[in-house]
């Protein structure tokens, strides 16, 4: 198997219209979690439609991977949805965000496939273990970031 189909989740003690920000600002995802760096390519601000690059890693020594996503739909405080488009992962991932009882479900659903030799051999070896890594340590960030402001 070349691709993977997986969700990830956490539980944040705070309003889902709060994480919703923290996770669409894509320029600050840096401060909060070093290995994974986001730049806008086309916009100052996101919107349907924007493009973001997206390292994992800490270059030029250790890039897991490099992908470019397109934010297709935004439901403020509810969904993300985003396309991989183009780089090592092609695909679509999906941010649903539920309250209840002050706190947030964030969760990440992922269903991806290897655009490179590299991520298709990996993915045939370890399947999503690699991407639940990764995610585990991102959503874990996310939690601590806005648990804390």
């Amino acid at each position: 198997m070349s691709s993977i189909d997986t969700v990830d989740r956490i539980e944040i003690r705070a309003p889902r219209q709060r994480v919703y920000d923290v996770v669409c600002d894509y320029p600050a995802i840096t401060s909060w979690f070093r290995i994974y760096h986001c730049r806008l390519l086309d916009d100052t601000e996101v919107h349907e439609g924007s493009r973001v690059e997206h390292i994992v890693g800490k270059p030029p020594h250790a890039v897991v991977n490099r992908f470019i996503r397109t934010v297709r739909r935004m439901l403020p405080g509810e969904r993300l949805e985003e396309t991989y488009d183009e780089g090592d992962l092609i695909g679509s991932g999906t941010w649903p965000f539920d309250e209840h009882n002050g706190s947030t479900t964030a969760a990440y659903h992922c269903a991806v496939r290897g655009n490179t030799l590299s991520k298709r051999i990996a993915f045939k070896l370890t399947g999503s273990v690699g991407h639940n890594m990764v995610y585990g340590r991102l959503l874990a960030a996310l939690k601590k970031h806005c648990e804390r402001e």
